[in-house]
Formats: C-alpha cells, sequence, structure tokens
C-alpha cells in the first residue's frame, strides 16, 4: 500500500513533467502492485496508461513489459498480434523477450491451449537461464511452466503412457524449481506450492496436496 501511494504521487509528478519513458515505468510498476495485491481489475488500468506511454515515446522495453503486466491482469484482452509485435521489433533484449514470450504463454493457458503454451514457455524459459538473472522478473517464469505441463498433462489420454510420463517427469522438475525461485522470490511461492499440490494429487497422495494447499494460503 506504501509503494502503491509513492507511485501514484510520481506518476502525478512525471505527467506533469512530460517525461513519458519515466511515467511509462511508473505505471508499469503501479501496476504490478496492484498485480501482485491480487487486485487484477485495478492493475489493468496503469498497465494500460503504461503501455500507451510506451508506444509513445517509442521505447521498445517500456512498452513490451508493460504489455506483458497487461497480459497477465487481462490475458483475453490482447491479440496475439500485439504480442507478435513485440517481439519482432529489431532493438527488443533478451530479458523483455522473455517476458513476453512467458507472457505469450499466460494468453494461451487463459485460450485453452496448453500445448501452445508450453512452447512459448519452455523459450522463455530458456532465454532467462541463458541470461542468468536471479530476479523478480525471471522468478514466475517456473511457475507458469509447471502451470503448463499441468494442464498439457490433462489433455493426454490414460492410454499414452510414454507422453504422460514424459509431461510428468517435466511437471516434477519444473514444480521443483518453482518452489526453489518462491523460497527466494516470496511473491510466487503460493502458485509454486498450488502446483505442487496439483502434482501430489496426480499422484495419489491427497493428505500431501491438502498440506501443500494450506501453505500456499
Amino acid at each position: 500500500d506504501e509503494c502503491i501511494e509513492i507511485v501514484q504521487r510520481a506518476e502525478t509528478l512525471l505527467d506533469a513533467a512530460g517525461d513519458l519513458w519515466e511515467l511509462a515505468v511508473c505505471r508499469y510498476n503501479l501496476a504490478l502492485c496492484y498485480y501482485r495485491k491480487g487486485q487484477l481489475p485495478r492493475a489493468r488500468e496503469p498497465a494500460k496508461r503504461a503501455y500507451a506511454a510506451g508506444l509513445e515515446c517509442g521505447d521498445v522495453q517500456a512498452s513490451g513489459v508493460s504489455l506483458g503486466v497487461l497480459v497477465r491482469c487481462s490475458p483475453l484482452e490482447i491479440t496475439e498480434e500485439q504480442l507478435d509485435r513485440e517481439l519482432e521489433a529489431p532493438d527488443l533484449d533478451a530479458a523483455t523477450k522473455a517476458w513476453l514470450l512467458e507472457a505469450k504463454g499466460i494468453r494461451w493457458l487463459a485460450r485453452g491451449q496448453s500445448g501452445k503454451a508450453v512452447k512459448e514457455l519452455e523459450e522463455s524459459w530458456s532465454i532467462s537461464k541463458e541470461l542468468g538473472r536471479r530476479t523478480e522478473y525471471v522468478a514466475s517464469s517456473p511457475c507458469w511452466l509447471a502451470t503448463a505441463y499441468r494442464k498439457h498433462l490433462e489433455t493426454v489420454p490414460q492410454y499414452a503412457t510414454k507422453v504422460r510420463d514424459e509431461l510428468l517427469y517435466k511437471l516434477e522438475r519444473a514444480v521443483k524449481l518453482a518452489l526453489s525461485w518462491g523460497k527466494n522470490f516470496r511473491n510466487n511461492l503460493p502458485h509454486a506450492l498450488r502446483e505442487q499440490a496439483y502434482l501430489h494429487a496426480l499422484k495419489g497422495h491427497p493428505s500431501k496436496s491438502l498440506h501443500s494447499l494450506r501453505k500456499s494460503l
């Protein structure tokens, strides 16, 4: 709440000063504050304003990261063409590309396309691993990757045992990774624990599943 109050004051000052780049960053952080509080409708508006400011000043990073937050708040509002346009920008940096690919994966999950989500999220995580950065902006990636593997596993028929076993193995690794990152970047720990709960349930361990769910609250 303190951060929201400070960023709102900063937005007023930067808007008056006409500094579009700083304004985009300010609005982006305001959107993230609301997003982390779970107030997605309230996060949507500053994310839209940040995206507009990024486009106006022509800063690819500002528009890209803002669009990534907007997808997380309202995934079906953003078109694939908008995301692809940002991803195809010639001067796009690797960290923003990973953030946008993660957003693209989240959008596919919202549309029920788990296979496509897995592809985008795997690429996003591969870029982040290569960069070697341990930041809050990377920490959510293993969580969403675990979600994508689980959702995709749910679509595979029981008789396709080889495919299911491969996905279950990937899911287990992603959950382990998500928990490890979540312990250091605790905003993401509830998501990681929920995926651990799903994994326990899939493996027939209801008491462990309930324990993880309770820890996630």
